[in-house]
């Protein structure tokens, strides 16, 4: 094989790569588009397509996570969430969605309701949306102490879920 003939495959070789970024991040953009406008299972096909194509990035697991949490698929998500923590995903935010997806099918119901409420609203700003239209929009203003005791719970939660106690 030629230097030209060498030089030609590694040219092609970066541009289908390119291409292949470029269709990973419009599969993620579309899935947050769909997850925007309250097309869940949508959004959440689009993420697996993402990881599909590259199951070494940590985004499609991390959004798919968030997805999975809004359609009540607890367990999956906090299995999408500990797969994008372990292949790099920001590891505090990682932390604080994993703890809620472990704990909030039970905390909902009892004294931290507001402030699951207040996490769902965050992570789904449709369900403010959809409120709204409904005329139902019922305000949780739970304070800062309790917003950030839930998130310091939540961490402890995850680090338990992950092995990471000690560190």
């Amino acid at each position: 094989m030629g230097i030209e003939e060498q030089k030609s495959i590694n040219n092609e070789l970066e541009v289908s790569t390119h291409l292949n970024e470029e269709k990973y991040v419009e599969l993620l953009c579309q899935g947050v588009d769909l997850k925007r406008m309250g097309s869940y299972e949508e959004a959440k096909s689009k993420y697996i397509e993402a990881i599909r194509m590259d199951s070494k990035k940590p985004n499609g697991y991390y959004n798919l996570g968030k997805i999975l949490y809004i359609l009540g698929e607890y367990e999956s998500s906090a299995r999408a969430l500990k797969t994008s923590f372990e292949l790099g995903v920001d590891p505090y935010n990682v932390l604080i969605h994993l703890g809620h997806a472990l704990n909030d099918k039970e905390a909902k119901n009892g004294e931290w309701k507001d402030v699951v409420k207040d996490y769902e609203r965050g992570v789904n700003p449709f369900l403010i949306k959809k409120a709204f239209e409904e005329g139902n929009f019922e305000i949780t203003n739970p304070s800062r102490d309790k917003l950030q005791k839930y998130e310091e719970l939540c961490i402890k939660i995850s680090r338990e879920y992950l092995g990471l106690d000690g560190e």
